[in-house]
């Protein structure tokens, strides 16, 4: 060991099972033992069952993991610049990967393995002789100028020799390098130089294969190693050097008996912080959002049983009138009544919860991520009461059409970004859906002060404000979805023909059963390890941006030699500025 720190950062990475702190501590080295200590424990909301390993949404708990690191381990790294950081961990590989590529930047971390057979965590085993079994394997490099090559994979055999017909039945002809142990085996790591030597080894491959003519994008990595080599080796990957990383997970039941875990990336994204005051908001705010659902909601559902068929979905046609020609065609009068779709017994979760993609509805209940109650709680626009009342109504509204018409429920929605335009048009009726619900609900509570343009401009502000909500890490956004884009920009749209309209009810409801079509090009677009294309706002495809829109019949296109200043809206976009779009949409729109 080196020279005594000033105290211990001590890292508890729980994944199949509680990890004791003490056992930890009494294989530290005796003058570090009497050191001050800052324990993290960094947990999942499930516990990880070993043979179940292969089905987890490792993307879910890889959010969890990112966000202890950013709201707890950062501070106290910060805090204590001179203690030294000791990692514990006994998590799935993939896990132990990406989590430790969260600590690229910090080069002494001492990591512990956990002996299997003595149940007790070490750094050097003193009753194994160095044998040959302990000798790696030199790997071998395809030649740094050879091009060509469209996948790589690396075989890193530690505890279990990773065979070769296993790898390659996932991933076929590629360049295959092998990486590890002449004869693997459970604690075969006797030391910690040993430690070291792998991962400069897998660095030197990594390296390697980042240095190659043929520009490898991404790097497969099948490994079977222990956790402690796995958290390793995450923190070799350079973010600025090194393609993505894909891990895999083992079952030997499967067939295939590997599949894709988390792709590490190249860029790590640092979450906002939350302090105590925004969590108490958030708190406060889930509140507002279970009663929602369980009142106001419920009580419009019992309140329109007797509305079910054709387009009395909308609202109480007793109360309102619309023309007939509008919204009879099936994509529109075939939706269900709100009082059909089960909502009303619906529940949400007053619990703090960490959500992949901001949310997630399981059985009758609604989990909803924080992040998304801190960015809601810190948008001026909907920070009053009954406009955050009205974005949890329109949420609900929105997502359970999505579940119950659209059936996106029950994991049917899985990758389902990778189909934008089916996707755009899905959200596009429920986004509909929800604030012509809303409309019904506040025509039944106020017939007569319900102005049909301001109802329905503050209203789709809202609406668009909440979306922005789920987008909103707590910094400029520098990629976007492109049908997530496309969606604010059709309803950005909208509000100009809203606000351009005589303002009649028919004429609204009219404009809102057309959907705009919207494009936008000259960014440049990156597509991601599930298929879902993206805008990347800081790089451009080619000499000018662009924007079309088809409306009237007719093809409108402008660039930024216009009036219409196309860098602007791009620009607001990343500061997610609905007033910045608002206005250069303005100009884009025609004047007849």
């Amino acid at each position: 060991m080196e020279a005594t720190p000033n105290g211990i950062i001590m890292i508890l990475h729980e994944g199949f099972t509680k990890i004791d702190p003490q056992k930890c501590i009494d294989a530290m080295p005796e003058t570090w033992q009497k050191l001050h200590k800052e324990t993290i424990t960094v947990s999942y909301s499930e516990k990880i069952v070993l043979g179940d390993s292969q089905d987890l949404d490792f993307s879910q708990y890889a959010l969890e993991h990112k966000r202890i690191y950013s709201e707890k381990i950062l501070s106290v790294i910060e805090a204590n610049k001179n203690f030294q950081i000791v990692y514990f961990g006994l998590v799935p590989i993939p896990l132990g990967i990406d989590f430790g590529h969260l600590f690229y930047n910090y080069e002494k971390i001492e990591i512990y393995q956990f002996h299997n057979q003595k149940k007790e965590w070490y750094q050097a085993l003193t009753d194994q002789d160095i044998a040959k079994e302990n000798q790696l394997v030199d790997p071998i490099l395809p030649n740094i100028d050879q091009k060509g090559i469209t996948n790589a994979l690396v075989r890193l055999s530690i505890s279990h020799k990773v065979n070769p017909e296993e790898t390659t039945e996932v991933l076929p002809n590629s360049a295959e390098i092998d990486f590890g142990f002449v004869s693997p085996k459970e604690a075969i790591i006797n030391s910690k130089e040993q430690l070291v030597e792998i991962g400069e080894g897998v660095k030197a491959i990594f390296d390697g294969l980042s240095n190659n003519r043929s520009g490898l994008e991404v790097i497969h990595l099948f490994a079977s190693i222990p956790c402690g080599v796995a958290f390793l080796i995450g923190t070799k990957i350079s973010p600025n050097i090194h393609p993505y990383i894909q891990t895999y997970q083992y079952k030997n039941t499967e067939t295939p008996k590997y599949s894709k875990a988390i792709l590490v990336k190249k860029k790590i994204e640092t979450s906002r912080k939350i302090t105590g005051e925004d969590r108490k908001k958030a708190n406060n705010l889930r509140e507002k959002a279970s009663k929602e659902l369980r009142v106001d909601i419920a009580d419009f559902c019992e309140r329109n049983k007797a509305f079910v068929s054709g387009r009395t979905w909308l609202w109480p046609l007793d109360l309102i009138s619309i023309d007939e020609g509008i919204m009879n065609e099936p994509f529109w009068s075939e939706l269900p009544a709100i009082s059909k779709t089960g909502i009303e017994n619906d529940q949400c979760s007053e619990t703090p919860d960490v959500v992949e993609n901001g949310f997630i509805r399981k059985g009758n209940r609604w989990h909803i991520d924080d992040y998304f109650f801190v960015a809601l709680s810190q948008n001026e626009k909907i920070s009053i009461d009954d406009n955050v009342r009205k974005a949890f109504r329109l949420f609900f509204f929105h997502e359970i059409l999505h579940v119950k018409k659209h059936e996106m429920g029950n994991g049917k929605n899985e990758n389902i970004g990778s189909f934008p335009k089916v996707l755009e048009t899905a959200d596009y009726q429920a986004d509909v859906y929800a604030i012509l619900n809303e409309y019904g609900l506040q025509h039944q509570r106020d017939s007569t002060g319900n102005k049909s343009k301001d109802f329905f401009r503050e209203t789709i502000e809202i609406a668009i404000e909440t979306m922005w909500c789920f987008d909103d890490q707590g910094y400029d956004l520098t990629q976007i979805q492109i049908r997530r884009l496309n969606r604010y920009l059709i309803w950005y749209w909208q509000l100009i023909r809203i606000e351009k309209s005589d303002g009649s009810l028919n004429e609204i409801v009219k404009i809102l059963e057309e959907k705009p079509i919207i494009e936008l090009s000259g960014l440049k677009i990156k597509v991601d390890n599930n298929n879902r294309s993206y805008f990347n706002l800081e790089q451009r495809q080619g000499k000018y941006l662009e924007m079309a829109v088809f409306v009237n019949n007719k093809v409108i296109r402008n660039g930024s030699a216009s009036n219409f200043q196309i860098e602007n809206l791009i620009d607001g976009v990343k500061k997610m500025d609905g007033n910045r779009i608002l206005e250069e949409l303005s100009r884009f729109y025609p004047s007849n």
